[in-house]
């Protein structure tokens, strides 16, 4: 479901904007310092890979990447690619069509578990992937998040969770018990450490997780459109959106919007309290230092399309991330300068 989402935004943001011709694209795009434009400038200072093709053009539709790098990437087909040694696998069914993959966390390059959208889970523990268990019997499991190989936090779209403890699932139990609600839809979870977490869904409504219970629901109304959160630490959180020009910013108490404008962003990966990056259906990437975020980074001006919409990111440590297009199913990687 969160795929769909993510494209049905993608291509309505298309259709709501004026294309710009590819040369004034980039002309006009800047870049932060000691950063280029992806594929151009010098190997030495340019930490942007070229786009690269991955899954047949598909859309992927969860990215997970742990220290390494490694990064594994499902889609809708029921397929994996392993990205290591910097290269990406084939595409690998381990689930049928009809049991699409939803959402994929790494908490290393030996552990992964990936949750489909019938509410199954299967972990990978550094050869292959299990059979699949059932973990939400009523389907719907959205939302996956492993800090470390001994506990995962899974959530569906009627506002359950289930907790994995590295041999065996919990019976599910209501955490989001708001009457009104919005079940059905996308839910965005963030596990920095086994003792926090933090949910948000499409309503706004925000729980979190304290290592001991979930907390009672709080909307909190500019998190209604909210696309993706990511928490580099308990309390210290961000979240972005399509719809809001500026990135959120948590510090446990309150939600404050960031002055810098960083427009239509999908989805942000923080892997420290001072490395952020966030990417957006105009092709855009975003770096936050813990208290600025960048100027814009264009990352692919090679194909037709003067943008290609960025539904995923994600980062391990604080010199790598994994970003993937939606149109063109381009994967491009970002390796910090030493």
């Amino acid at each position: 479901m969160r795929t769909v989402l993510r494209l049905l935004i993608a291509v309505a943001a298309l259709a709501a904007f004026a294309v710009p011709s590819l040369a004034s694209a980039a002309s006009t795009a800047a870049v932060p310092t000691l950063v280029t434009e992806a594929g151009s400038g010098a190997a030495s200072t340019n930490p942007w890979s070229k786009p690269v093709a991955i899954d047949g053009g598909k859309l992927i539709g969860q990215l997970s990447c742990a220290k390494g790098p490694f990064c594994v990437g499902v889609d809708s087909a029921g397929r994996v690619l392993m990205y290591r040694a910097g290269a990406w696998s084939s595409p690998q069914s381990i689930v049928t069509k009809d049991a699409g993959l939803t959402g994929v966390s790494c908490a290393s390059s030996t552990f992964c578990v990936a949750v489909t959208e019938t509410g199954d889970a299967l972990t990978y523990e550094g050869k292959s992937w299990s059979p699949p268990t059932v973990v939400f019997p009523h389907g719907g499991l959205d939302a996956i998040a492993c800090p470390a190989r001994s506990i995962c936090w899974a959530l569906d779209d009627t506002g359950e969770a289930s907790s994995f403890n590295g041999q065996k699932w919990s019976a599910p139990q209501a955490v989001d018990n708001d009457a009104n609600a919005v079940r059905g839809t996308a839910t965005f979870l963030s596990c920095p450490s086994a003792a926090f977490c933090l949910s948000v869904d499409a309503r706004g409504d925000v729980i979190t997780y304290n290592g001991n219970a979930w907390s009672q629901p709080k909307v909190v109304p500019k998190l209604a459109k909210a696309s993706a959160v990511s928490c580099s630490r308990a309390n210290t959180c961000v979240a972005v959106s399509v719809g809001i020009n500026n990135a959120l910013m948590y510090d446990g108490k309150v939600w404050s919007t960031s002055s810098q404008k960083t427009a239509g962003l999908d989805s942000v990966s923080c892997s420290t309290i001072t490395f952020c990056m966030a990417v957006g259906i105009f092709g855009d990437a975003y770096l936050f230092n813990g208290a600025r975020w960048s100027p814009k980074i264009v990352l692919d001006r090679s194909s037709e399309l003067p943008f290609d919409p960025l539904a995923l990111v994600s980062c391990a440590g604080r010199g790598f991330c994994m970003t993937t297009g939606v149109i063109s199913g381009k994967a491009v990687s970002y390796q910090s300068p030493a």
